[in-house]
């Protein structure tokens, strides 16, 4: 609503006379829309008819009406009246209001008859509301310039009442000069100053209209966006300032913001054009490209624009001195170091040359009264620490130049070095002779040798032998001198070594008979010092009291003390029958000689002549029917021997189904085959192998059998023995004409009762046992299997394994008394010879000092140690075994001695009564143990067939049982080794009617086992039985894999079932069933222990 219009008491001149207003009020604004109707409310009281007259004025600022006086309208019909006196109300309706009459003000008053003043009882200015025109703004496209005040007007056309006109930016209301219209007719117009901006550019500027005819969501707006043209605005970079690594690239940017656009763009250095561009790039800086750069900028508004970049090229240190400088003794000297860099260097340092203690500060090198030490080479060292534009790292870099110091002076003390003169014949050396200090001017040289004095060797410092010969060897001397005096004197010896050579070689070869006596060879090599000499044959060195050789060696000095040694090889000793050669001396003997500086070989290859001597293994070769034959008979002989095959008495050769043939396998041995297809009954038995030459001849039986169980093994021997391992090898056997025959080891701990552990070697003969316990005694045997059967064991060999550092004890009780430097200490005596081996220290030292060995032969020992004029004040005690004292437990240190303290084990004891105790819990627990050993194995026993059902059943859950080698009647059939019919039936111990294992239970599979386990033996005790045998030796096989009680299933094992012994399987499986009984008794140990101390504890 609009202000309230005050009414000014003014006197009307009307019909009835001159009036006066003696009561004013101001006028309540109402608003009313064109067009519709209003009602003005007028209450009076005291009214008397004939005497009051109350009447409506319309009030413009040109004229005032009279509209009504009491109940009479003097106004058209649009103005309506409801007077009621009785009621003091005296109401004006406007109907359809128009704003050329009806927007004024409007008075009710009031007027006594005879009175000339009125009183106004109601005022009201009526306002006509008619919406304003749309705002129009000017320029419509407004272009301002920075720095110049530019005006902005928006105008709207009529509107009642006066439109408000509001500009904005951005939604901020700004404050602008507003001129009202006043009228409908005139416009109403509001002025926007602006001062621009490089930033106004593109501001949107908004400029709203409305009033109350109107209501604001719906208020009419116009925008405009304004442009300044301002002057550039310049950023160079990337950094200012800019630094850049010397020989790096450069690129100077500079970016420019203008509007209009830039015309031109330039960089300058030093007001010399340099480009045109944004971007200017100078390669490859260098530090005189340094300096300030300048980007300009123009585009017409104001003046050109212009900005500094600094840029610096980082580079250096770079260190210049002069290259040397002398000056006398005692005079003092200043050398400046000469440092270009950028950033300036934070560091300057001076060190000298091979004096790692020479260190100074500084630009200067100041030395005070030098001395001949002084002399030598100076460097100066500069550091700086850079850090590019752009980069977080800083750069150190350091660099360095030198000066070599020249103190005039005589040299002082000459040396020749290298320090031993050895030189080697052929071979250039060089002597060096030096003085120290050198002198200077640099001195001059002087060699010769003792003897040859007036012989000038060299004037040189190093005097070279280009070819070192043993006559050159002497005493030499070298002296040095300069212009201000000479050096002292310099001698050494020089020696020289000549390498071996041979003098007398060895022939290349040499060929004697079998039975020949006197035989020797003989070489001769020279050398310094005296050559030793070694005889070889057939790559074995001959020892010196060979039963077979004697070696005579004698040796005489020639020119120059150079060694000759000549040494003969005799073919005679107390192990050579009669002196006479034999067919094992055939073969290579080298003499082999070493001086230290050289080694040289000669070698005789030594031909025997002798008959063909047998060298095959076995003599007997075993094939099945129908296969091919091949019978290997192997000599040695020299000459080449010839071969020749019979058969009971017949002569065989290359023809029907027999094949012969030669092959020379080196060493003078020879292999003569013979080779049978499609083997009959009849070609079974003996055959004649015969071999001669010129020598002699020699024949051998080779016997064709059928192939079957494989022979004995024997001569079981130990070839390693360790704490937890031990590695066994044999004499092997007939392999039954297998090549895949394998080896079962079975042991067993040889103090105890129980069923042997089985380890399986597959085809190697040498065989490692792992897992044993250390320092016990075990049992072992061997046998052989293959797919015929198996053969009965070796011999039994004990063997005890070595201790386990691991278990070497430490030392329970050490005391040590420093006051009297006694030691006492006390230990568990154990079977193995042990030593204490006694260490001390001293308090300022971590360094442990050795005192002595004691042997443990009592369980307390005491020793006094001697620690000189400080007390030692630690002591530690070590148990390591007697044999090697490098075997060591852990070091137990000696506590400080105490009176109080038990001063040895009896007396350390424990009490009567809780010895009983102890004594009765131990006992009881025992029982308990045995108790519940023997229900467990119980248990076990009866659940173990079930267990081994379950397995069998669900084999795809687990491996299958470890077992001896399985082969398929596939297989064997394919190599040619046909067996029975009986299809799966077990290889091992299934009975062959008739054929190679018809000592085995006939008619009975039991599915691999070695032994029969608990079924009927009865079928198995037939005199012939390889069970019976055993029996009757009283050795039952423990078989190759686990005690199997239970049922096998039907067609268990197939011909994909072989699954081969090995280590792992059998090493691992072998002690499974250990590991409950281990668990079991370790925690009964534990508990054991934990009740005893609680005991034992005061």
């Amino acid at each position: 609503m609009m202000a309230g219009t005050k009414v000014i008491s003014v006197g009307v001149v009307l019909i009835f006379g001159v009036l006066g207003c003696v009561s004013c009020l101001e006028a309540d604004s109402r608003d009313v829309v064109e067009g519709q109707s209003i009602r003005l409310t007028c209450r009076f009281s005291q009214y008397r008819s004939g005497q009051v007259r109350v009447y409506w004025m319309r009030i413009k600022p040109t004229n005032t009406d009279i509209l009504t006086v009491n109940n009479d309208s003097h106004a058209d019909s649009l103005y309506k009246v409801d007077f009621k006196p009785d009621e003091g109300r005296n109401d004006l309706t406007i109907l359809r209001a128009e704003y050329e009459k009806d927007n004024c003000q409007f008075e009710c008053r009031f007027k006594n008859g005879g009175e000339l003043s009125y009183t106004v009882i109601a005022a009201f200015s009526v306002t006509v509301l008619i919406p304003p025109g749309p705002p129009q703004i000017t320029p419509p496209k407004p272009v301002a310039r920075e720095g110049e005040t530019f005006a902005l007007s928006c105008m709207s056309q009529g509107g009642s009442p006066d439109p408000i006109v509001q500009w904005y930016r951005e939604d901020v209301p700004l404050q602008a000069q507003l001129q009202k219209g006043g009228s409908r007719d005139r416009p109403t117009t509001s002025v926007l100053s602006i001062n621009p901006r490089m930033e106004d550019d593109n501001a949107t500027y908004r400029c709203a209209v409305w009033n109350r005819a109107i209501p604001e969501e719906l208020k009419m707006e116009a925008t405009v966006v304004l442009r300044v043209q301002y002057a550039p605005r310049i950023k160079v970079g990337p950094f200012n300032p800019l630094r850049i690594m010397v020989n790096a690239d450069a690129t100077l940017t500079c970016l420019v913001n203008a509007n209009p656009s830039t015309r031109t763009v330039r960089w300058l250095k030093s007001g010399q054009l340099l480009s045109h561009t944004m971007n200017h790039t100078i390669p490859s800086v260098k530090p005189e490209d340094s300096g300030t750069y300048t980007c300009v900028a123009e585009n017409g508004i104001g003046e050109a624009t212009q900005i500094n970049l600094e840029l610096a090229v980082l580079f250096g240190p770079t260190v210049n001195l002069l290259p040397e400088k002398e000056v006398s003794l005692g005079e003092s000297l200043a050398v400046k170091c000469n440092v270009a860099s950028y950033p300036p260097p934070h560091t300057i340092e001076w060190m000298k040359e091979n004096d790692p203690f020479f260190r100074q500060s500084g630009d200067t090198l100041r030395l005070e009264s030098v001395s001949s030490e002084d002399s030598g080479r100076y460097f100066c060292k500069a550091t700086t620490t850079a850090r590019p534009s752009g980069s977080s790292m800083q750069r150190e870099s350091s660099s360095n130049s030198s000066i070599l110091i020249n103190i005039r002076h005589k040299p002082g003390e000459t040396v020749i070095q290298p320090a031993t003169l050895e030189a080697v014949t052929g071979k250039p050396f060089t002597l060096m002779c030096s003085a120290k200090p050198p002198g200077y001017p640099l001195p001059e040289y002087r060699w010769w040798k003792e003897g040859q004095e007036k012989v000038e060797l060299s004037r040189k410092a190093n005097y070279t032998l280009l070819s070192a010969h043993v006559s050159h060897e002497g005493q030499y001397y070298c002296q040095t001198q300069n212009s201000l005096g000479y050096g002292s004197i310099a001698s050494a010896y020089l020696t020289v070594y000549e390498p071996v050579s041979l003098t007398i070689p060895l022939r290349p070869q040499v060929i004697r008979k079998e039975t020949d006596t006197n035989f020797s060879i003989t070489c001769r090599a020279r050398g310094k010092p005296i050559p030793q000499v070694q005889w070889v044959h057939n790559g074995q060195t001959i020892p010196a009291d060979s039963g077979f050789f004697k070696i005579i060696t004698t040796n005489s000095i020639e020119d120059n003390n150079v060694n000759s040694l000549q040494s003969t090889l005799v073919f005679e000793g107390r192990d050579r029958k009669n002196g006479r050669l034999t067919s094992e001396d055939r073969g290579k003997y080298s003499c082999v000689y070493d001086n230290g500086f050289g080694e040289v070989t000669s070698t005789l290859t030594l031909k025997v002549e002798h008959s063909p001597i047998v060298k095959h293994t076995y003599n007997r070769v075993a094939f099945d029917l129908r296969e091919t034959a091949v019978l290997k008979c192997i000599m040695q002989a020299y000459p080449e021997p010839v071969f020749e095959w019979f058969h009971y008495g017949r002569g065989l050769d290359n023809y029907g189904n027999h094949g012969t043939n030669v092959t020379d396998i080196g060493g003078d041995t020879y292999v003569g085959v013979l080779s049978i297809k499609d083997l009959t009954e009849n070609d079974y038995g003996e055959y004649t192998c015969r071999s001669w030459n010129q020598i002699g001849d020699k024949k051998t039986i080779i016997k064709l059998v059928k192939k079957g169980v494989p022979e004995r093994p024997s001569n079981i021997e130990l070839v390693d023995a360790s704490s937890d391992k031990i590695t066994l090898r044999w004499t092997e056997g007939f392999n039954g004409g297998f090549s895949s025959t394998e080896y079962l080891i079975t042991y067993w701990p040889a103090n105890e009762n129980v069923k042997g552990r089985n380890e399986s070697c597959r085809s190697q003969n040498v065989c490692e046992i792992i897992g044993l316990q250390s320092e016990t005694e075990y049992k072992f045997k061997v046998l052989a299997v293959n797919p015929r059967g198996y053969s009965p064991y070796s011999e039994e060999i004990i063997i005890k394994t070595k201790p386990n550092l691991r278990d070497l004890p430490r030392a329970i009780d050490a005391h040590f008394d420093k006051e009297t430097s006694q030691l006492t200490f006390a230990v568990d005596l154990l079977p193995i010879p042990l030593l204490a081996k006694v260490q001390a220290r001293y308090a300022d030292s971590e360094e442990w000092i050795h005192q002595k060995y004691i042997e443990i032969d009592t369980p307390e020992k005491k020793v006094y140690l001697k620690p000189g004029d400080q007390s030692f004040s630690d002591v530690r005690v070590t148990l390591c075994l007697q044999s090697n004292e490098s075997w060591c437990g852990d070091a137990k240190i000696a506590s400080p001695f105490d009176d109080s303290a038990p001063r040895s084990v009896e007396t350390a004891g424990v009490r009567v009564e809780n010895m009983y105790v102890i004594i009765t819990i131990a006992g009881c627990v025992s029982v308990a143990a045995i108790i519940a050993f023997i229900c467990y194995y119980m248990c076990r026993k009866s659940n173990q067939g079930n267990k081994k059902k379950q397995e069998i059943k669900t084999l795809n859950a687990g491996p299958p049982p470890v077992a001896l080698p399985y082969y398929s009647e596939e297989n064997l059939t394919k190599h040619g080794d046909v067996l029975d019919s009986n299809p799966k039936g077990n290889i091992y111990m299934t009975g062959m009617p008739d054929g190679p294992n018809d000592h085995m239970c006939p008619g009975s599979n039991d599915h691999g086992l070695m032994y029969p386990g608990d079924r009927d033996l009865g079928s198995c005790m037939g005199p012939n039985s390889h069970l019976n045998m055993l029996l009757k030796n009283g050795d039952i096989p423990d078989g190759s894999y686990y005690p199997f009680e239970g049922e096998m299933v039907n067609d268990y094992y197939s011909g994909n079932d072989f699954k081969p012994v090995n280590n792992d399987m059998m090493n691992m499986k072998n002690r499974e069933h250990l590991r409950m009984y281990f668990i079991y008794f370790f925690c009964l140990y534990k508990n054991i222990s934990k009740n005893l101390e609680l005991l034992i504890l005061p």
